[in-house]
């Protein structure tokens, strides 16, 4: 075999091998892309209003909150509430430190998942992490029945 054949073998391959993974690349983001349009229409749950700076939750349809030592996030307006001793407690589910999602509870601490940074339940006041910059910003969060209104002022 010629030096030139192993050359044009080498090369088909080599297109080859970049035309089959150049596709597959574009079907898995246009799969990512199309995942992300949820013919849903909203990524808020079921039971869960959000008009303007009021969120309504009914507790009979998005039963998180029901429960002490639960969580609910509300993605579309970027609230976390959390029901500790029965009381319900609303922040911005945005961590200061890099505008990464809060989205766990453990023992009385809400904590973001990228870096670890800790905030108090009750107050919104950090506790230790990398984010130093500030507290989580708390709203108004009251419970009638059923029902628990969020305010964000």
């Amino acid at each position: 075999m010629s030096d030139a054949t192993r050359t044009s073998d080498a090369d088909l391959s080599r297109r080859r091998f970049l035309v089959h993974g150049c596709t597959a690349a574009a079907l898995i983001g246009l799969g990512v892309s199309l995942s992300a349009c949820d013919s849903g229409g909203s990524d808020t749950p079921d039971g869960i209003t959000v008009s303007g700076n009021t969120i309504t939750i009914d507790l009979t349809k998005a039963t998180a909150l029901a429960s002490e030592g639960r969580v609910q996030t509300i993605s579309s307006a970027k609230v976390i509430a959390v029901n500790v001793g029965g009381t319900i407690y609303a922040y911005t589910n945005e961590c200061p430190h890099e505008q990464q999602t809060v989205s766990q509870y453990t023992s009385g601490y809400l904590v973001c998942p990228t870096h670890n940074s800790v905030f108090d339940a009750t107050t919104g006041a950090f506790v230790e992490g990398p984010s130093g910059v500030g507290p989580l910003t708390k709203y108004s969060a009251t419970k009638s029945g059923n029902t628990v209104t969020i305010t964000k002022a």
